[in-house]
């Protein structure tokens, strides 16, 4: 019994979901809802920016479940190597590389959801301050994912299997299951959630860094939720750069899911899992 807890795939698995839902469970209960009252006592604007910074933040205590995992089950410890500077490819320019591609490639669904007139956006001045601080808040939120299913997960089937490209399969396939708790999600969603993950986890196999996985979703999640103010996989934020204009569904973009929803993410997503291929296997070359 101890042996199939600690080697199979399914309870691998079920132990990534639980601890994130753990942490989140944890985190909506000392982060967000003790935020939720200080908002109902301030300004609206004060009360947008303070569920905006909680609704990223609670994840840090998925991180906590994240390191408690490891430091309470031996066998999990080699993932230390992993996630930080000992592995080659975790270094400030892999991670700038993760900005610039998240940036890029966030900004360029969100250019084609405009032109097909499915969003219009509007001003809405904002303090750098506050958006440096949500900045901080998104990459808790994202690097927290990270940790579990390209961190933990990957790394164990890999470890258990001697399989990447099973490993990385099932690993994005159960990211992308965790997200069928958002609200208004698609099986076209569903489908571009699992090859976003399947991209992030071809930076942890073919470049050894975790650090650009980190950058490219906080910065794809910044973008579309705290810069363009659009749905983050079903969730709006209550503080952004741009007010949206939502004018419906289309095949482009998703009005209840966003930017995951439409087929612009299909096909930008399975361009950068093409080229991350290549890259990679020229590198290895």
């Amino acid at each position: 019994m101890l042996y199939w807890l600690h080697n199979s795939t399914t309870a691998l698995c079920f132990s990534a979901v639980a601890i994130t839902l753990l942490g989140q469970l944890l985190g909506t209960l000392l982060v967000y809802v003790p935020a939720d009252r200080i908002a109902r006592n301030v300004s609206q604007p004060a009360a947008a920016a303070i569920l905006a910074h909680a609704f990223y933040l609670l994840f840090i205590f998925v991180w906590l479940t994240f390191f408690a995992l490891i430091y309470f089950v031996p066998k999990n410890r080699f993932i230390l190597k992993h996630i930080t500077s000992y592995a080659w490819g975790n270094t400030p320019m892999m991670f700038a590389i993760g900005l610039a591609v998240g940036f890029i490639s966030n900004a360029s669904c969100v250019l084609v959801a405009v032109l097909h007139k499915d969003v219009a956006l509007s001003f809405n001045p904002c303090s750098p301050f506050l958006l440096l601080t949500l900045f901080i808040c998104v990459f808790v939120q994202a690097s927290a994912e990270e940790l579990i299913f390209r961190g933990y997960l990957y790394q164990r089937l890999l470890k258990k299997n001697q399989d990447p490209l099973l490993s990385m399969l099932i690993s994005s396939l159960i990211f992308a299951a965790l997200h069928m708790l958002n609200e208004s999600i698609t099986p076209l969603a569903f489908i571009n959630l699992f090859l976003y993950g399947i991209f992030l986890t071809l930076f942890v196999e073919y470049f050894e860094s975790i650090w650009a996985a980190f950058a490219v979703h906080t910065v794809w999640n910044y973008t579309q939720n705290i810069i363009f103010g659009l749905p983050n996989s079903g969730t709006e934020s209550t503080y952004s750069v741009f007010n949206s204009t939502i004018a419906g569904s289309s095949l482009f973009y998703d009005s209840g899911f966003g930017l995951e929803g439409g087929i612009t993410a299909t096909i930008l997503l399975t361009l950068l899992i093409v080229s991350t291929i290549i890259l990679g296997q020229n590198k290895r070359g």
